[in-house]
């Protein structure tokens, strides 16, 4: 089975589902995939980035680590990007990309003003059955509508 975004609002120069309102108050999903049988959402909840997801395991709420803007990696139609990986189980990887770009290096100065880019990646690895598991954190900037090339996401999915 393979990835599936959910129907949203769509603004096609972010890349990613619009937010409106005070997310302080009423936090909206950003995204969201379905990935087997298990659908991954974002939101944003008390200054952070949350991973829901929902699934024949039960439904679950995770705090990321990231701060907001959070956005999962796209490939080039703006889906989610997220390769199978058999050896795993099977298993597929998305990986969210957040925390804001704090970098004063002039080479950074255009990524800290668009929306899909953060200092920070969290691989989430989404087996066949349902579980979920996050991965270890990484310092990366990086652009959700930039993708990530496919020997990354393998290195993120073994490297545990």
């Amino acid at each position: 089975m393979g990835t599936a975004v959910i129907p949203g609002r769509f603004v096609p120069w972010l890349g990613l589902l619009a937010v409106h309102g005070n997310l302080a108050a009423a936090p909206e999903a950003l995204l969201a995939a379905r990935l087997y049988e298990v659908t991954l959402s974002l939101d944003i909840a008390d200054g952070s980035c949350r991973l829901s997801h929902r699934g024949p395991l039960g439904e679950r709420n995770l705090t990321l680590p990231l701060r907001p803007p959070c956005a999962f990696v796209q490939d080039s139609k703006g889906e989610i990007k997220a390769p199978e990986y058999r050896d795993l189980g099977p298993a597929r990887i998305a990986v969210v990309i957040g925390t804001p770009i704090l970098a004063n290096d002039p080479a950074y100065a255009a990524l800290r003003t668009r929306s899909d880019c953060g200092a920070q990646i969290q691989p989430i690895l989404v087996r066949k059955g349902g579980a979920v598991d996050l991965l270890q954190l990484h310092d990366s900037i990086r652009c959700a509508r930039n993708g990530m090339d496919e020997k990354e996401f393998w290195f993120l999915a073994h490297e545990h």
